[in-house]
């Protein structure tokens, strides 16, 4: 007794398969969906972080350029402003690192050449080591995000 092989008597199975094939090839895709999109959102937030940064410390070197005459007649608010800019930019930083050791230490020294304890050449020396040192810190951080768009671009 011989039967002969009929594609309908495999239907099933042939549906089955089907299925198991696309549910495997939606679950790839969103998860491939879900890894660009986290990429997506931590690039945005490192891109934020980065503008806040250069924001704060563009602020925090304008408010130590006037503080000393400000200070000279007496206006506190101005050291308030300096104190908070001090710790919100030593919040946004990894206290761990080197260069944000070294950028803290040169912004405290900075309030030693207020009211008229430095010259007006170490004033401007001291902001630009500061600003070098935070374009580098700037720098590193958007390599960061570049190599995140860069990285496996496939998925």
């Amino acid at each position: 007794m011989t039967t002969k092989l009929n594609i309908l008597d495999y239907g099933q199975l042939v549906i089955g398969i089907g299925t198991l094939v696309l549910a495997m090839v939606l679950g790839i895709a969103t998860w491939v969906k879900a890894n660009r999109d986290r990429r997506v959102h931590i690039a945005d937030k490192r891109q934020q972080w980065i503008t806040d940064l250069r924001n704060s410390v563009s602020e925090y070197l304008a408010v130590c350029n006037i503080a000393d005459m400000k200070i000279a007649i007496g206006d506190q608010d101005i050291l308030e402003r300096y104190w908070f800019l001090v710790r919100k930019i030593g919040l946004l930083l990894n206290p761990d690192e080197s260069k944000t050791k070294k950028l803290l230490s040169k912004m405290e020294n900075m309030k030693f050449l207020f009211g008229s304890q430095g010259t007006q050449l170490e004033f401007e020396d001291l902001s630009e080591e500061i600003t070098e040192i935070t374009q580098k810190i700037l720098k590193e951080e958007w390599e960061r995000v570049k190599n995140l768009d860069r990285k496996r671009a496939w998925w």
